[in-house]
């Protein structure tokens, strides 16, 4: 009132003029001074708030550790696969939250209610430019959040969506797994192939009932989803000799039937019957998931997509004329000095990609002794029959160590099946570690895998 007063008459009077200055001047410290008294006490307010929210928070942390620890040693924690463990994770965030946290719908109502109380003492206060710019923030906000929230929907979507649909295994361990299940089909087609040998006094024989094979994305997509990422073949090779058990069923009948000769002689005529009977993987799959619905929708969405893998695995489909178009099977860069070597390997490598058929001997489809024989004969190389890995062994090559194996010369396995001769796989040795044989599909592969390591058997250099 006072420097409304002196205004008027500052300009015609030095003192006048000087009054009205320090009355200005006395008004806008005063209010400065008002200003930090109100403001001081907010301002500890919200410091304390601040403090009373981070220690609750660590409190929060440390209480879900605590308990989740406890979670961990539980026996169906420790029994479960690591999406099953996410999962089990997330469920007990969600019931740790409606335990020990305010509910969503409360702190909403909270902060809604103290947005209003302090609105209204704003407008008390006649603040209205600092409400409308405050509302202004909080509209941008907004708009950013639901922009930044689709992109994060989004994202996070399509990496859960290739998590959800892609093999978690690397693609050597997968092979080896393969390799390793197929060995047991091998065996059973050989004791097929062998039942004149193996009961030999039967006059006449009879196999019935289903052949013997796999679609391997069953039996990935089954393994993935009950065990998640796996390490190395050899950690499930009991589950694998499990669902084989499943799978197959083999039973043997014989029957007794009374014949007669030309003369009008009576004599017995035996009749051996084997009865495969096979369940696929898919079947079981279903089966072991009935109860248990992340699983069965996990297999499921992995059995959709091939586990993103058909590229590298072929479409399979029980379709073993298929060629699996697949660069990483072929030549990684090798190159080869002698004529001999070259001769055999551009015979061999015409057939890169032909899927596996037990006993086939070519061209359209090999079993591994088959590769071998046609790869040796066809390229001119050397002739070499058809016959079985451990034949070729015996009659067409010498014994050679593996420091003097070279490109060209054969190479030797055991155990991979139960094939009843020390031999059960053989293939082509390409050097630098590698060699080209009838895996599934026919393809280039490392020796210096664990599988292969662990069923090494000899090299042989043909006579």
């Amino acid at each position: 009132m006072t420097a409304n007063y002196l205004y008027s008459g500052k300009d015609d009077n030095a003192g006048v003029n000087a009054a009205y200055k320090l009355s200005r001047t006395t008004e806008v410290v005063g209010r400065e001074i008002s200003h930090f008294r109100r403001k001081k006490p907010l301002k500890t307010q919200r410091k304390i708030k601040s403090l009373e929210g981070k220690i609750y928070k660590k409190e929060s942390k440390l209480l879900f550790q605590r308990n989740f620890e406890e979670l961990k040693k539980t026996k169906a924690y420790q029994n479960s696969n690591k999406l099953n463990r996410f999962f089990m994770k997330k469920k007990f965030q969600r019931d740790f939250r409606k335990k020990h946290g305010e509910g969503l719908v409360n702190r909403v109502k909270k902060s809604f209610a103290n947005i209003g109380k302090k609105t209204l003492e704003a407008l008390k206060n006649k603040g209205y430019k600092q409400i409308l710019i405050a509302l202004c923030i909080l509209g941008l906000f907004f708009m950013l959040f639901q922009g930044i929230s689709n992109v994060g929907s989004l994202t996070s979507g399509l990496t859960s969506n290739v998590i959800a649909t892609s093999y978690l295994s690397k693609e050597e361990v997968l092979m080896d797994i393969n390799n390793e299940f197929t060995s047991y089909e091998y065996a059973l087609q050989d004791e097929i192939d062998s039942i004149k040998e193996n009961y030999p006094n039967y006059d006449e024989y009879h196999i019935k009932g289903d052949s013997v094979g796999h679609d391997l994305h069953e039996l990935f997509s089954y393994l993935t989803a009950r065990y998640g990422e796996i390490k190395s073949a050899e950690e499930i090779q009991k589950e694998l000799k499990k669902l084989f058990n499943q799978m197959y069923e083999k039973k043997y009948t014989s029957k007794s039937i009374t014949k007669y000769d030309s003369e009008g002689n009576p004599y017995t005529y035996r009749i051996l019957t084997l009865t495969i009977k096979k369940k696929s993987i898919d079947e079981i799959a279903r089966e072991e998931f009935a109860n248990y619905e992340t699983n069965m929708a996990h297999y499921l969405a992995l059995l959709d997509s091939q586990g993103n893998m058909s590229g590298y695995f072929g479409s399979s489909y029980g379709n073993l004329g298929e060629i699996i178009d697949n660069p990483n099977f072929g030549n990684p860069g090798l190159a080869f000095d002698s004529e001999t070597a070259k001769a055999l390997f551009n015979e061999a490598e015409k057939h890169i990609g032909k899927r596996y058929v037990f006993g086939a001997s070519g061209p359209s489809n090999f079993d591994c002794s088959g590769f071998v024989c046609w790869s040796y004969t066809k390229s001119g190389v050397k002739r070499m029959p058809r016959t079985t890995a451990w034949q070729i062994y015996k009659n067409y090559c010498n014994p050679i160590s593996p420091s003097e194996a070279k490109p060209g010369d054969i190479i030797f396995f055991k155990g991979t099946y139960n094939s009843g001769t020390p031999i059960s796989h053989v293939g082509i040795y390409a050097g630098n570690g590698m060699m080209l044989h009838a895996g599934d599909p026919i393809q280039y592969t490392s020796i210096n895998s664990r599988y292969w390591k662990n069923h090494f058997y000899s090299f042989g250099r043909p006579k």
